[in-house]
This record gives C-alpha cells, structure tokens and sequence, in this order.
C-alpha cells in the first residue's frame, strides 16, 4: 500500500485500541517517522495516560480516551489491577475486554485471578459519529486490536463510506464464526484478505 503511494508521507488513520502507542503496535514508527496523521481511541485510564506521553507534542494526532460501542455511553470494562506488578499475569494490561471471561478463561498458567481483575466504567463512542464530528472520513488505514471485540467493532465502520485502503485487525481471539463475519463484511466491501501475522489478518482494497 505504502509502496503503492509512492511515500509515506500524507498518510490519515484511525487506531482502535491503541494501548500505550509503542508495545507491540504495528504503526507507532510510522506515525513517528513519517508523521502520520490520526486518530487513536484507548479506554484503559492507565494506559491512555501513558499514550499522552508517547505522543506529546505530536501534531495531527487526535486521542480519544474511550472505547468504540454501538452507541454512545458507557460500559464496563474489565482490567487486571495493577497490570505492571512483578506478579501480574503476562500481557496483563493488553488483555482488557467487555467480557469478563477474557481474563478469567485463559487456560492453564493464563487465567488472571478473580481478585486481580477490576472494573472500570469507559465512555463509548459510535465511529462513526466519531469521525463525523471530528470530519475524519478520508481513511487511509483502519487498525483495529481489541481483545475479541473486533469482529464487531469491524461491522460498526461503514465500509461504504469510509473506504480506507487498508484494514488490519486482529483474529487470534475470535471464533471461527467471527472471523468468517469479519473477512466476508471485508470482501463484501471490495478488500483483498491476507494473514499478516499469527494474531492479525489485512484487508486491502482490489485494484
């Protein structure tokens, strides 16, 4: 796609559940290089303080503290306390989701215990009124990584609308059912399908 454009200069995203903006995340060097312009949506409070941080003094970079609903509101978002502790469970602060069993059904060695886990209440943001509010609908590339919930958060976008030129999510958590949703609303709408990683599959959009 890049390559495609002929510069990775110019570039406009929309990052949901951008975390910190540098631990494991797939655009942070091109953001930083290239400077990339966006918006990037984060629900954890400790983590979105941390993405302030790492984005300081960014110009044309945008940060929502929330998460993407089908409505606008609030709702519970379940999180490991204290995710940075020497005992906290691996990858415990990349493992927030709506669905508490995301933390507690792990497997073996993996469960986060009953009383590591805490609530906290996120505002949730429609994206596209989101995007409409802030007139953000020329999308180049939309990344999404939202333990489980991308499926649905992938039908929230309309694609129609939108077009952007690439679409990343990441599969590793959902159902068969629901990858199969995801990369049929994808083509459906025009994207090519690849495997761009163990955790993560591409849309880009045909020729």
């Amino acid at each position: 796609f890049l390559m495609s454009r002929g510069s990775t200069d110019g570039v406009t995203f929309m990052q949901i559940g951008a975390f910190d903006g540098v631990s494991g995340d797939p655009l942070h060097s091109y953001i930083s290089q290239y400077d990339w312009e966006g918006l990037l949506v984060e629900p954890q409070t400790y983590y979105f303080q941390k993405l302030e941080e790492t984005y300081a003094g960014e110009d044309g970079i945008e940060l929502v503290h929330g998460a993407i609903g089908h409505k606008n509101g609030h709702r519970t978002l379940y999180t490991v306390s204290d995710p940075e502790a020497d005992d906290a469970p691996h990858h415990a602060g990349q493992i927030a989701s709506f669905d508490r069993s995301h933390l507690v059904d792990r497997g073996k060695g993996r469960a986060v215990p009953e009383d590591r886990i805490r609530e906290e209440q996120v505002p949730t943001y429609q994206p596209m009124s989101l995007l409409r509010k802030r007139d953000i609908l020329d999308l180049d590339l939309v990344q999404i990584d939202v333990e489980g919930f991308d499926n649905e958060v992938l039908h929230m976008l309309d694609l129609s609308k939108l077009s952007p030129s690439i679409v990343q999510f990441e599969h590793s958590h959902l159902t068969t059912t629901e990858y199969l949703e995801a990369t049929d609303y994808l083509i459906s709408n025009g994207y090519q399908i690849a495997t761009s990683s163990k955790q993560d599959t591409v849309g880009s959009q045909r020729p």
